[in-house]
Protein backbone atom coordinates (compact mmCIF):
# COMPACT_ATOMS: atom_id res chain seq x y z
CA UNK A 1 0.00 0.00 0.00
CA UNK A 2 1.43 3.38 -1.01
CA UNK A 3 2.02 5.89 2.05
CA UNK A 4 -0.94 7.98 2.76
CA UNK A 5 -1.10 11.56 4.83
CA UNK A 6 -3.49 12.78 7.18
CA UNK A 7 -5.74 15.30 5.69
CA UNK A 8 -5.37 17.74 8.27
CA UNK A 9 -1.40 17.43 9.22
CA UNK A 10 -0.14 15.87 6.32
CA UNK A 11 2.24 13.64 8.72
CA UNK A 12 1.71 9.89 7.25
CA UNK A 13 -0.92 7.58 8.68
CA UNK A 14 0.23 5.15 10.91
CA UNK A 15 -2.40 2.60 11.45
CA UNK A 16 -5.01 0.82 9.31
CA UNK A 17 -7.73 2.61 11.34
CA UNK A 18 -6.44 6.11 10.50
CA UNK A 19 -5.76 5.20 6.74
CA UNK A 20 -9.37 4.07 6.53
CA UNK A 21 -10.36 7.39 7.72
CA UNK A 22 -8.01 9.59 6.15
CA UNK A 23 -6.93 11.54 9.43
CA UNK A 24 -4.45 10.97 12.57
CA UNK A 25 -6.33 11.20 15.84
CA UNK A 26 -3.66 14.30 16.52
CA UNK A 27 -4.61 16.16 13.75
CA UNK A 28 -8.49 15.56 14.64
CA UNK A 29 -8.36 16.94 17.75
CA UNK A 30 -5.89 19.85 17.17
CA UNK A 31 -8.79 21.26 15.01
CA UNK A 32 -11.62 20.43 16.88
CA UNK A 33 -10.52 19.66 20.20
CA UNK A 34 -11.85 16.13 19.78
CA UNK A 35 -10.81 13.61 17.46
CA UNK A 36 -14.79 11.66 17.77
CA UNK A 37 -15.21 13.60 14.60
CA UNK A 38 -17.12 12.30 11.55
CA UNK A 39 -14.58 14.22 8.25
CA UNK A 40 -17.21 13.39 5.77
CA UNK A 41 -19.74 15.87 5.70
CA UNK A 42 -23.79 15.38 4.71
CA UNK A 43 -24.05 17.31 1.78
CA UNK A 44 -22.56 17.82 -1.86
CA UNK A 45 -21.52 20.82 -3.71
CA UNK A 46 -24.87 21.26 -4.93
CA UNK A 47 -26.25 21.51 -1.58
CA UNK A 48 -23.49 23.77 -0.44
CA UNK A 49 -23.88 26.18 -3.24
CA UNK A 50 -27.81 26.29 -2.68
CA UNK A 51 -27.07 26.80 1.28
CA UNK A 52 -24.43 29.17 0.37
CA UNK A 53 -26.55 31.39 -2.30
CA UNK A 54 -29.64 31.68 0.44
CA UNK A 55 -27.10 32.65 3.40
CA UNK A 56 -24.54 35.44 1.70
CA UNK A 57 -26.74 38.35 2.27
CA UNK A 58 -26.38 37.37 5.75
CA UNK A 59 -22.80 36.76 6.14
CA UNK A 60 -19.73 39.49 6.86
CA UNK A 61 -17.46 37.38 4.90
CA UNK A 62 -16.42 38.54 1.72
CA UNK A 63 -14.39 37.15 -1.41
CA UNK A 64 -14.34 35.40 -4.51
CA UNK A 65 -14.04 32.13 -2.73
CA UNK A 66 -17.95 30.88 -1.67
CA UNK A 67 -17.84 30.31 2.07
CA UNK A 68 -20.27 29.14 5.07
CA UNK A 69 -20.26 29.03 8.57
CA UNK A 70 -20.24 25.79 10.43
CA UNK A 71 -20.51 24.26 13.82
CA UNK A 72 -19.37 21.18 15.59
CA UNK A 73 -22.30 19.33 16.45
CA UNK A 74 -22.28 16.29 17.89
CA UNK A 75 -19.60 14.42 15.60
CA UNK A 76 -20.14 15.90 12.53
CA UNK A 77 -19.79 19.08 11.29
CA UNK A 78 -23.42 21.57 10.96
CA UNK A 79 -23.86 24.56 8.68
CA UNK A 80 -25.24 27.80 10.62
CA UNK A 81 -25.85 31.29 9.51
CA UNK A 82 -24.84 32.78 13.44
CA UNK A 83 -22.23 31.39 16.11
CA UNK A 84 -19.68 29.77 13.25
CA UNK A 85 -17.10 28.33 14.74
CA UNK A 86 -15.74 27.27 11.50
CA UNK A 87 -15.44 28.68 7.99
CA UNK A 88 -16.52 25.79 4.99
CA UNK A 89 -14.17 26.79 1.64
CA UNK A 90 -14.98 24.87 -1.60
CA UNK A 91 -13.19 25.40 -4.49
CA UNK A 92 -14.33 27.75 -7.29
CA UNK A 93 -15.37 27.04 -10.18
CA UNK A 94 -12.86 28.91 -11.90
CA UNK A 95 -10.11 27.92 -9.52
CA UNK A 96 -10.07 24.61 -9.36
CA UNK A 97 -8.18 22.89 -6.75
CA UNK A 98 -7.83 25.93 -4.94
CA UNK A 99 -9.04 24.09 -1.58
CA UNK A 100 -6.31 22.10 -1.87
CA UNK A 101 -3.80 24.81 -2.59
CA UNK A 102 -5.00 26.71 0.49
CA UNK A 103 -3.87 23.92 2.51
CA UNK A 104 -1.15 22.72 1.57
CA UNK A 105 0.26 26.51 1.50
CA UNK A 106 -1.34 26.87 5.24
CA UNK A 107 0.89 23.80 6.29
CA UNK A 108 3.80 24.86 4.22
CA UNK A 109 4.07 28.23 5.95
CA UNK A 110 3.91 26.35 9.62
CA UNK A 111 6.94 24.58 8.22
CA UNK A 112 8.65 27.97 6.96
CA UNK A 113 8.25 29.75 10.12
CA UNK A 114 9.50 27.22 12.08
CA UNK A 115 11.31 28.85 15.24
CA UNK A 116 9.66 32.24 14.46
CA UNK A 117 6.87 33.91 15.91
CA UNK A 118 4.41 33.75 13.28
CA UNK A 119 1.14 31.08 14.10
CA UNK A 120 -1.62 29.87 11.31
CA UNK A 121 -5.07 29.50 11.63
CA UNK A 122 -6.03 25.66 12.37
CA UNK A 123 -6.83 24.30 9.19
CA UNK A 124 -7.63 20.91 7.32
CA UNK A 125 -9.52 19.29 4.60
CA UNK A 126 -12.49 18.00 4.70
CA UNK A 127 -15.18 15.28 2.13
CA UNK A 128 -18.62 16.42 0.75
CA UNK A 129 -20.48 13.42 0.17
CA UNK A 130 -19.65 13.51 -3.34
CA UNK A 131 -16.05 13.05 -2.69
CA UNK A 132 -14.89 16.79 -3.11
CA UNK A 133 -12.25 18.03 -0.71
CA UNK A 134 -13.15 21.44 0.70
CA UNK A 135 -10.72 23.94 2.93
CA UNK A 136 -12.26 24.05 6.97
CA UNK A 137 -10.46 26.44 9.02
CA UNK A 138 -11.20 27.32 12.97
CA UNK A 139 -12.24 30.61 13.58
CA UNK A 140 -9.70 32.57 15.47
CA UNK A 141 -12.16 35.35 16.88
CA UNK A 142 -14.69 32.88 18.60
CA UNK A 143 -13.80 30.70 21.71
CA UNK A 144 -15.48 27.20 22.17
CA UNK A 145 -18.69 29.07 23.98
CA UNK A 146 -19.08 30.69 20.84
CA UNK A 147 -17.92 34.24 23.15
CA UNK A 148 -16.92 36.54 19.96
CA UNK A 149 -13.07 38.28 20.63
CA UNK A 150 -12.24 41.35 19.84
CA UNK A 151 -10.00 42.39 16.72
CA UNK A 152 -9.83 44.25 13.96
CA UNK A 153 -8.57 44.12 10.00
CA UNK A 154 -5.79 46.43 9.37
CA UNK A 155 -7.68 47.93 6.42
CA UNK A 156 -10.17 49.18 9.21
CA UNK A 157 -7.82 50.10 11.96
CA UNK A 158 -5.69 52.50 9.24
CA UNK A 159 -8.07 53.99 7.85
CA UNK A 160 -7.64 52.20 4.23
CA UNK A 161 -10.52 52.33 1.76
CA UNK A 162 -9.22 50.21 -0.99
CA UNK A 163 -7.55 47.19 0.27
CA UNK A 164 -5.05 47.32 -2.92
CA UNK A 165 -3.94 50.48 -1.97
CA UNK A 166 -0.85 50.84 -3.59
CA UNK A 167 -0.04 54.16 -1.22
CA UNK A 168 0.19 51.42 1.19
CA UNK A 169 3.38 49.65 1.17
CA UNK A 170 4.15 46.77 3.73
CA UNK A 171 6.89 48.86 5.15
CA UNK A 172 3.78 51.51 6.27
CA UNK A 173 1.32 48.58 7.58
CA UNK A 174 4.67 47.72 9.46
CA UNK A 175 5.35 50.88 11.34
CA UNK A 176 1.46 51.31 12.10
CA UNK A 177 1.82 47.77 14.35
CA UNK A 178 5.16 49.27 15.99
CA UNK A 179 3.19 52.54 16.80
CA UNK A 180 0.00 51.09 18.26
CA UNK A 181 0.45 47.29 19.38
CA UNK A 182 1.27 47.26 23.20
CA UNK A 183 4.33 44.79 22.54
CA UNK A 184 5.40 45.28 19.05
CA UNK A 185 8.42 43.13 18.67
CA UNK A 186 6.45 39.56 18.60
CA UNK A 187 4.07 41.70 16.12
CA UNK A 188 6.38 42.66 13.92
CA UNK A 189 8.60 39.32 13.82
CA UNK A 190 5.26 37.94 12.61
CA UNK A 191 4.13 40.44 10.02
CA UNK A 192 7.64 40.19 8.80
CA UNK A 193 7.99 36.39 8.23
CA UNK A 194 4.53 36.61 6.89
CA UNK A 195 5.77 39.00 3.97
CA UNK A 196 8.38 37.06 3.32
CA UNK A 197 7.02 33.62 2.87
CA UNK A 198 3.91 35.04 1.19
CA UNK A 199 6.80 36.38 -1.60
CA UNK A 200 8.04 32.81 -1.50
CA UNK A 201 4.91 31.02 -2.17
CA UNK A 202 3.30 32.73 -4.80
CA UNK A 203 1.13 34.81 -3.02
CA UNK A 204 0.57 37.83 -4.44
CA UNK A 205 -2.98 38.56 -2.69
CA UNK A 206 -1.79 39.47 0.45
CA UNK A 207 -3.43 42.91 0.65
CA UNK A 208 -3.91 44.75 3.89
CA UNK A 209 -7.57 43.69 4.60
CA UNK A 210 -5.39 39.83 4.88
CA UNK A 211 -4.25 41.02 7.98
CA UNK A 212 -5.93 41.76 11.35
CA UNK A 213 -4.65 42.68 14.95
CA UNK A 214 -6.34 41.86 18.70
CA UNK A 215 -7.54 44.01 20.97
CA UNK A 216 -7.54 43.91 24.43
CA UNK A 217 -11.36 44.61 25.66
CA UNK A 218 -10.34 45.70 29.00
CA UNK A 219 -7.86 48.60 27.53
CA UNK A 220 -9.19 48.78 23.78
CA UNK A 221 -5.82 49.09 22.82
CA UNK A 222 -3.86 46.21 20.19
CA UNK A 223 -1.80 43.35 21.68
CA UNK A 224 -0.91 41.60 18.34
CA UNK A 225 -1.27 40.19 15.05
CA UNK A 226 -4.06 37.78 14.27
CA UNK A 227 -3.30 34.40 13.13
CA UNK A 228 -2.23 34.09 9.76
CA UNK A 229 -4.83 33.37 7.28
CA UNK A 230 -5.99 33.17 3.69
CA UNK A 231 -2.40 32.27 2.84
CA UNK A 232 -2.68 30.95 -0.83
CA UNK A 233 -0.54 30.40 -4.58
CA UNK A 234 -2.60 32.85 -5.74
CA UNK A 235 0.45 33.14 -8.98
CA UNK A 236 -0.94 29.26 -9.67
CA UNK A 237 -4.18 31.27 -11.30
CA UNK A 238 -3.00 34.84 -11.99
CA UNK A 239 0.25 33.42 -14.12
CA UNK A 240 2.53 35.93 -11.50
CA UNK A 241 1.02 38.80 -12.48
CA UNK A 242 2.62 40.88 -9.76
CA UNK A 243 5.77 39.13 -7.01
CA UNK A 244 3.46 40.41 -4.07
CA UNK A 245 0.33 42.37 -3.74
CA UNK A 246 1.71 45.87 -2.49
CA UNK A 247 4.42 47.91 -2.73
CA UNK A 248 7.29 46.44 -0.20
CA UNK A 249 8.71 49.87 1.03
CA UNK A 250 7.73 53.26 1.59
CA UNK A 251 10.08 54.11 -1.04
CA UNK A 252 8.80 51.70 -3.38
CA UNK A 253 5.27 53.42 -3.02
CA UNK A 254 6.49 56.08 -5.22
CA UNK A 255 7.05 53.71 -8.52
CA UNK A 256 4.93 51.03 -7.55
CA UNK A 257 6.85 48.23 -6.72
CA UNK A 258 10.33 49.75 -8.85
CA UNK A 259 12.05 51.39 -6.60
CA UNK A 260 14.09 48.90 -4.48
CA UNK A 261 17.92 48.46 -4.71
CA UNK A 262 16.54 44.97 -6.25
CA UNK A 263 14.17 45.79 -8.27
CA UNK A 264 16.42 48.69 -10.09
CA UNK A 265 18.99 46.00 -10.36
CA UNK A 266 17.64 42.76 -11.59
CA UNK A 267 13.77 43.43 -12.05
CA UNK A 268 12.54 41.27 -8.89
CA UNK A 269 12.69 41.91 -5.26
CA UNK A 270 15.93 40.43 -3.66
CA UNK A 271 17.25 39.32 -0.35
CA UNK A 272 18.41 43.19 0.56
CA UNK A 273 14.96 44.17 -0.35
CA UNK A 274 13.14 42.37 2.22
CA UNK A 275 16.26 43.47 5.11
CA UNK A 276 15.54 46.75 3.96
CA UNK A 277 12.12 46.15 4.92
CA UNK A 278 12.85 44.22 8.55
CA UNK A 279 14.67 47.63 9.19
CA UNK A 280 12.36 49.68 7.57
CA UNK A 281 9.67 48.57 10.53
CA UNK A 282 12.33 48.63 13.03
CA UNK A 283 14.01 45.11 13.46
CA UNK A 284 17.59 45.51 13.72
CA UNK A 285 19.48 44.21 10.14
CA UNK A 286 20.99 41.27 12.15
CA UNK A 287 17.72 40.22 13.26
CA UNK A 288 16.36 40.78 9.74
CA UNK A 289 19.23 38.84 8.02
CA UNK A 290 18.90 36.18 10.38
CA UNK A 291 15.14 35.97 10.19
CA UNK A 292 15.82 35.61 6.46
CA UNK A 293 17.71 32.83 6.45
CA UNK A 294 16.07 30.79 8.67
CA UNK A 295 13.08 30.54 6.80
CA UNK A 296 15.08 29.74 3.66
CA UNK A 297 16.32 27.38 5.68
CA UNK A 298 13.35 25.70 6.39
CA UNK A 299 12.33 25.31 2.45
CA UNK A 300 13.38 21.44 2.53
CA UNK A 301 10.67 20.90 5.21
CA UNK A 302 8.09 22.67 3.41
CA UNK A 303 9.07 20.80 0.19
CA UNK A 304 8.08 17.91 2.15
CA UNK A 305 4.71 19.10 2.89
CA UNK A 306 3.89 19.97 -0.71
CA UNK A 307 5.13 16.93 -2.02
CA UNK A 308 2.55 15.12 0.72
CA UNK A 309 -0.30 17.66 -0.03
CA UNK A 310 -3.33 16.71 -2.05
CA UNK A 311 -2.75 19.56 -4.56
CA UNK A 312 -2.61 17.96 -8.25
CA UNK A 313 1.06 17.25 -9.66
CA UNK A 314 1.18 19.89 -11.72
CA UNK A 315 0.30 22.52 -9.42
CA UNK A 316 2.84 20.63 -6.79
CA UNK A 317 5.70 21.39 -9.97
CA UNK A 318 4.31 24.26 -10.64
CA UNK A 319 4.46 25.57 -6.59
CA UNK A 320 8.00 23.94 -6.42
CA UNK A 321 9.54 26.16 -9.34
CA UNK A 322 8.16 29.20 -7.58
CA UNK A 323 9.97 28.32 -4.74
CA UNK A 324 12.76 27.65 -6.26
CA UNK A 325 12.94 30.78 -8.08
CA UNK A 326 12.13 32.77 -5.37
CA UNK A 327 14.66 31.14 -3.34
CA UNK A 328 17.53 32.05 -5.31
CA UNK A 329 15.94 35.95 -5.99
CA UNK A 330 16.75 36.29 -2.07
CA UNK A 331 20.43 34.87 -2.39
CA UNK A 332 20.71 38.15 -3.76
CA UNK A 333 22.26 41.18 -2.06
CA UNK A 334 22.85 39.02 1.21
Amino acid sequence: MSQSFCKITLKPLSSEPEQKLGYTREGLKALFDTSAVNPVMAMTRADFMQGFKASQNRMSISGVQPKRSAVLNGNALAMTDTGGQYIIKPSPEEYPNLAEVEHACMAMTQALSRGGRLTVAKHGLFELSDGELVYVTRRFDRLADGTKLQQEQLDAAMGVVDKYDENVSYERIGRFIQKNVSVPLPALMAFYEQVIISFMLGNDDLHIRNLGIQVDLSTGKATGLTPAYDIVASSLYTNGASYIALPLTIEDEIDQQGTTPGMAEYGYYTGKDFIDLGTGVGLSGTVAARTLKRIVDNVPSAKILLERSFMPEEKKQALCEILDERVVMLSKGV
